[in-house]
């Protein structure tokens, strides 16, 4: 009963991160931070050239698929989307009310009736995304005006 020598896989080596290596590209989900400050530059530029090449991807697998869809799959996408975007906006507007109401705390006497009179959806976009510095503006301007009725 002999037994066989254990065979050791190879080990592979992997050269170090340089100009010439793939791992420091930007964009390959790979690039370290460097230690100087504009590495984090770096990886935020790649950061939003992958989000641009993803988006634009989704969209050419969007127009493909629709390309493929029978006039009832069409309708169905249709009204899916067009709920979907209506679910965003109107969550859009109960966070644009939440964040007027944080903002509002402290400047305004009665934030609630400010938002009985304010049309919220200005600031709300069709992905249901918040114009923050747009309703801090608002806050602002309010506020500013109130001082002012005051003072008079």
């Amino acid at each position: 009963m002999g037994s066989s020598p254990q065979r050791t896989p190879p080990q592979r080596r992997t050269p170090a991160p340089g100009p010439e290596s793939p791992a420091s590209e930007p964009g390959t989900g790979e690039h370290l931070p460097s230690s100087q400050p504009d590495g984090l530059e770096a990886l935020r530029g790649a950061l939003v050239k992958e989000r641009r090449l993803r988006k634009a991807a989704e969209v050419e697998l969007a127009r493909l698929r629709q390309q493929h869809m029978s006039d009832d799959e069409k309708a169905l996408q249709a009204a899916r989307a067009e709920g979907r975007a209506g679910a965003f906006r109107a969550a859009g507007l109960r966070v644009a009310a939440a964040e007027f109401r944080a903002l509002a705390a402290g400047k305004l006497a009665n934030p609630a009736a400010a938002l009985e009179v304010l049309d919220l959806s200005r600031f709300v976009n069709d992905e249901g995304e918040v114009d923050l510095a747009g309703l801090t503006a608002v806050v602002d301007k309010l506020a500013d005006a109130l001082r002012t009725d005051a003072r008079n």
